[in-house]
């Protein structure tokens, strides 16, 4: 006859608050297949039930049974759904076995769900295999979210919803091989500190449905339906805390979950046709790594994604028929914030990312690549980018990216070129970016490679830009040529600095493309001419101080129109051929005071500059303004180019309007305009900020200060000190005035110092 040879426990917050809840009552029962005489109610091991039923059927609300090792697989009741059941726990009781689950075993055998479980009952350590509810949920147990199952296994049961569990609160229970149409491990479920491995479903989640899971493991479990619904290999729908999933697949989206929430879990070699790693989920921190998808997204699929590492991803098939078909290694229709996306592939297009929009970002050595034809957007494909760093990715066409808007990115030491074959044009187009849209980007450092062209930019559109040290290479050999546009090759350039690029052949700045308010110096051809630019027209802008360092024609252009330039030698029309005398000013070139180009452009549609400065500005002070060639707009601090009483310096300074008569406005709403802010020095912005007497010194000579005033718009103002002797109803008379902004203070006169009941005001105006 067994018996128990040690105590099987296993502490649980939840059991342990129960037993003190209602120890008073509390009764313990006993289960035991070998007891010699079992006879109700069960209280001692010699007079154990066979069959845990029996000894729930005699227990009372909140005792314990305590269960022997064996395998009990007889007897059955209809649970509320209607399905067999092999135990019932239809009040709340605590049913633990003695030696865990390793020894002791509820068997469905085949036939019947293992057990039903109501709110507030409590199932530990058991084995509970083999279970069956074929048109309803729960194969293994079934229950709600107040009812526990505590350090079970649940393996090979099956059930139409909820292969293993359905709508319980499972803690550290391992759930392997159930299978499902919907949730072919759990369903609707609450999982802590579970692993779930090797289950399937035809439908939605291999591993769990619609569940809530933290700490959980979830691997090698399988959705076998293709569908554009179907998906989730780990999981679909839900929550998931700190889990892993790994090894899942799916055979549409989403193989490691679809349609979940996932936060701080590990996403790794998942498998799906869309998002190997995730599909259709919100994802917060983590990780997502070498997953697999060989459609789109190997990471992941039309997901929003915050703050997650995605990494050594792939996407795409490459087929012994040579057909490639993989966008977005990393990514695919997602929607990233502050991620790191890196050492991704596709086999095809977008090596880090396809059709996604990326905000703060990092793309960092991804690539696309393949033997049949171009692949592009080593980082980035059709893919929107604000404020991301792209740098060290490499394809064919568009090393860092191709196509998409690219606003206050970083693009550096991307390549494009990978390598050239006789029967393939592999030549590198766009080592930074490959028609694309980019505004107030830093495109530098990048190469056009096999022959390339566009060092920097192949294509596409530039606005506010700064180009500097990228490189197009010349190839060598009867067949390979090009290494055109150092900078960029074939771009529409607008307010952009184009420096210090290299060109092996010619256009060393700029080859082929059109250039309005740009600024292009120290760039350098090699073999062909066009130190700064080839085969360009150029309006409004500066080429100078660029070379050649082989053979060629001119050095700072070559082939090209130009309008309102300032260069050597001049060609075209209206163009300057003096120095304009730039000078490098923390990152941009700008212009002297002393230089020709200051109000010296045609005018054009471009209403700022290159930092965002308004165009046209007065800046030789002449009481016109006018747009400067160059990049930059040259700022006077003297000029007031709209005419408004207030100097553009200062306008500039407190967000008002260089190009447009705002003094009479108020923008912080204080009763005070702005041309009167100007006269006064404050800021008018801040309602706050006001003139007033700061202190009364009283001295040799009895001083009365208000704030000092930086404007030098404001030195030809006068600035009033009054006085009255009624501050309820009050009548202001002018004691002293100064026709100057300094000393910022004035000398109360002798007869007033001792008077008692003086109120003192300072004001500014622009006359008498």
């Amino acid at each position: 006859m067994h018996r128990p040879t040690r105590l099987y426990t296993r502490a649980f917050c939840g059991v342990l608050i129960l037993s003190a809840m209602f120890s008073a009552a509390a009764r313990t029962l006993y289960v035991d297949i070998d007891s010699p005489t079992p006879t109700p109610p069960y209280e001692t091991w010699d007079t154990a039930a066979h069959e845990i039923q029996q000894a729930i059927d005699e227990a009372d609300d909140h005792n314990t049974i305590r269960v022997a090792a064996g395998t009990y697989d007889a007897g059955s009741r209809a649970a509320g759904d209607g399905e067999m059941t092999r135990v019932l726990l239809d009040h709340p009781v605590v049913v633990r076995s003695e030696e865990g689950p390793a020894n002791t075993f509820i068997a469905g055998a085949g036939s019947v769900r293992c057990a039903d479980i109501c709110s507030n009952a409590v199932l530990q350590g058991f084995t509970l295999t083999d279970g069956m509810a074929s048109g309803a949920e729960g194969g293994g147990v079934r229950g709600d979210s107040a009812a526990e199952v505590i350090d079970c296994i649940v393996e090979d049961c099956h059930a139409f919803i909820g292969g293993g569990l359905f709508g319980v609160t499972a803690t550290e229970c391992e759930i392997r091989r159930c299978s499902s149409a919907h949730g072919g491990g759990a369903d609707e479920c609450r999982l802590i500190s579970c692993v779930v491995t090797s289950n399937t479903a035809f439908y939605h989640g291999g591993g769990v449905g619609r569940s809530y899971a933290t700490n959980t493991i979830l691997a090698h479990n399988d959705q076998t339906q293709y569908g554009f619904d179907y998906g989730g290999g780990g999981a679909w729908g839900g929550t998931n805390i700190q889990c892993t999933f790994t090894a899942n697949d799916a055979e549409y989206a989403g193989g490691g979950a679809r349609e979940s929430m996932l936060q701080d879990c590990s996403v790794n070699g998942n498998t799906a046709s869309r998002g190997g790693g995730a599909a259709n989920c919100m994802i917060y921190g983590g990780t997502i790594t070498e997953n697999y998808g060989w459609g789109k997204g190997g990471g992941a699929y039309q997901c929003e994604i915050h703050e997650t590492v995605i990494g050594a991803n792939e996407v795409g098939d490459n087929p012994s028929t040579g057909v490639y078909n993989g966008l977005g290694g990393g990514v695919s229709q997602c929607t990233v914030f502050d991620s790191i996306i890196q050492t991704n592939m596709a086999w095809y297009r977008g090596g880090g990312s396809y059709d996604s929009t990326l905000s703060n970002c990092t793309l960092r050595a991804n690539y696309a690549t393949n033997a049949a034809e171009h692949t592009r957007g080593g980082g980035a494909l059709s893919s929107d980018l604000y404020d991301c760093l792209v740098v060290g990715n490499r394809a064919h066409w568009g090393g860092g990216c191709s196509g998409g808007d690219l606003a206050g990115c970083t693009i550096i030491q991307n390549v494009a070129g990978t390598g050239y074959r006789a029967d393939r044009d592999y030549y590198g187009r766009g080592g930074g970016a490959y028609q694309s849209r980019l505004v107030q980007c830093d495109v530098a450092s990048n190469t056009a490679a096999t022959a390339g062209n566009g060092g920097g930019l192949y294509e596409g559109t530039a606005e506010r830009c700064r180009i500097h040290d990228n490189m197009a290479e010349r190839g060598y050999g009867t067949t390979l040529v090009s290494g055109l546009g150092g900078g960029a090759y074939g771009t529409a350039l607008v307010n952009c600095e184009i420096f210090r690029n290299h060109a092996m052949d010619a256009g060393g700045g700029v080859h082929s493309g059109t250039l309005l308010h740009c600024t292009v110096t120290e760039n350098k051809a090699h073999t062909h001419g066009g130190g700064g630019l080839y085969d360009c027209t150029a309006t409004n802008s500066i080429l100078w101080g660029n070379r050649l360092t082989y053979v060629g024609n001119s050095t700072n252009h070559a082939l090209s129109t130009l309008e309102y330039c300032c260069t050597a030698p001049t060609n075209g029309t209206n163009n300057l051929e003096e120095d304009p005398r730039l000078f490098l000013a923390f990152t941009y070139y700008g212009l002297d005071s002393a230089s020709p180009c200051i109000d010296a452009a045609t005018g054009s549609v471009v209403t700022v500059d290159y930092r965002g400065y308004p165009r046209p500005l007065d800046g030789d002070n002449n009481g016109t303004a006018a747009q400067d060639i160059g990049a930059y707009e040259y700022l006077k601090i003297w000029a007031d180019s709209d005419g408004d009483g207030m100097g553009d310096e200062w306008e500039y300074l407190h967000g008002l309007e260089l190009t447009r008569d705002d003094a009479a406005e108020d923008a912080d709403r204080d009763g005070v305009n702005n041309r009167g802010e100007a006269y006064a020095g404050t800021d008018p912005q801040d309602s706050s900020d006001r003139l007033r007497i700061t202190k009364i010194e009283r001295a040799d000579d009895w001083r009365i200060y208000f704030p000092e005033i930086d404007d030098p718009s404001c030195e030809a103002h006068w600035f009033s000190l009054l006085y009255t002797t009624n501050i309820v109803s009050p009548v202001w008379y002018e004691l002293e005035a100064y026709h100057q902004k300094t000393p910022n203070y004035f000398v109360l006169p002798e007869d007033f110092r001792t008077r008692p009941q003086i109120y003192y005001q300072v004001r500014t105006h622009p006359n008498r």
